[in-house]
């Protein structure tokens, strides 16, 4: 707080002006503030780590997360358990997005054991070898927490819950991290599966508050909480098998096309200009289409989604068909001043997605990786004993 640094420890409203309305964020909306606490909730196999990797990615190549800004200088990622399968899916993040696994050395490291995040002497060892290597840490990401707490933690227990973050917020202060930690629901047959699990302290301390439903292979992730800014809309996405792994890719949604003024994605818009033009009333296959688009694959897809979802196009045992609606759709953008272009991928210019090419389409899907195996500690990783022992019980 420039404009603070020289205020005693009181100060009034005028010594505000000027100030920033509120905190900047590495993914904006407020999806992940600077300096901030973000917890990501979710049941076990909905897509946590995922989308983690996702999000460490966007930020580290400063790519659009769903529609919003993302930047980061330095990341460390904290890998508590299912260590095994992290290599598989780097490598399939990086190769879906037309990257490299170097691409992220700059900006990204990887912690493949727990990090006992309450024991200051093990912490200040990694950050120490962070910026031996050159990695200038300002995002933390624990996945989970449980498996990186340390021995005797009791997550039920809110005097053991606040105590940890009270550690979380001393990383944040001391060394100026934002920190985004992943957990687990608690019973899914109850109610309690719609909330974290544990203690409460848990969300209360966090800025953020991420949730991740699922149904079937679609995940939902909705921000339940937000300190500094408007919760935004829910977005969604989906893990499509890639490269012996599974990839996050979005889903656009038909939040993606305004039926009053023709307003819609440029993808949707190219998928159903295709549909009408090409199909001339007759249904066109699955791989007809996604050719004659033209699209990445991942634009195709989410694109054809979005249209069966609005209504605009209809399946049937032939293929796909536009509707009465999609007539209506098209004529309102008549006037637009985007273009469809329904050049085919060619060898000689390359995808911003691998995979996006006609010829690479494969109705062969690629098995997904077996879930892995949980690493149970019955130990706490931490080099230092920390008494949770001695802490009362909260109420």
């Amino acid at each position: 707080m420039g404009a603070l640094v020289n205020a005693g420890p009181i100060v009034r409203p005028s010594e505000l002006e000027g100030e920033p309305a509120r905190p900047a964020c590495h993914i904006g909306g407020g999806w992940h503030i600077q300096k901030g606490i973000t917890v990501v909730v979710a049941e076990s196999g909905a897509g946590k780590t995922a989308l983690g990797f996702y999000m460490a990615y966007c930020m580290g190549r400063r790519r659009l997360f769903f529609g919003q800004e993302a930047e980061a200088k330095g990341m460390l990622y904290v890998v508590g358990e299912g260590f095994p399968g992290v290599p598989g899916r780097l490598q399939a993040l990086c190769s879906y997005h037309g990257a490299e696994l170097r691409d992220l050395d700059p900006v990204m490291g990887i912690l493949p054991v727990p990090l006992d995040i309450s024991g200051s002497e093990m912490v200040e060892r990694v950050r120490a070898h962070a910026e031996q290597i050159g990695l200038h840490i300002d995002v933390l990401f624990i996945d989970t927490l449980s498996s990186n707490a340390p021995a005797g933690f009791n997550e039920s227990d809110n005097a053991h819950m606040k105590a940890l973050m009270d550690c979380v917020r001393e990383l944040r202060d001391r060394y100026g991290w934002s920190v985004i930690l992943f957990h687990h629901t608690g019973n899914a047959n109850g109610a309690a599966g719609a909330r974290a699990r544990g203690a409460y302290d848990l969300t209360a301390s966090a800025d953020t508050v991420l949730f991740i439903s699922r149904e079937g292979n679609t995940r939902t992730v909705k921000m339940t909480k937000s300190r500094d800014f408007a919760p935004i809309e829910p977005v969604q996405f989906t893990l499509e098998p890639f490269d012996n792994s599974v990839v996050v890719v979005p889903v656009e949604g038909v939040r993606g096309i305004n039926p009053q003024t023709g307003e819609m994605l440029p993808s949707a818009r190219n998928a159903l200009a295709t549909l009408v033009e090409s199909g001339m009333g007759a249904p066109l296959s699955n791989q007809r289409w996604f050719i004659l688009s033209g699209l990445q694959r991942t634009a195709y897809y989410a694109a054809k989604k979005s249209l069966l979802a609005g209504g605009y196009v209809l399946q049937d045992a032939k293929g796909y068909v536009p509707t009465n609606k999609a007539d209506q759709l098209l004529r309102l953008t008549e006037n637009s001043s985007r273009t469809v272009s329904r050049t085919p991928p060619s060898s000689s210019s390359a995808p911003p997605y691998k995979g996006g090419g006609a010829n690479e389409l494969n109705t062969d899907v690629r098995g997904v990786r077996n879930e892995l195996r949980a690493n149970q500690r019955e130990d706490g990783p931490g080099l230092q004993e920390y008494r949770w022992d001695l802490l009362e019980a909260g109420p």
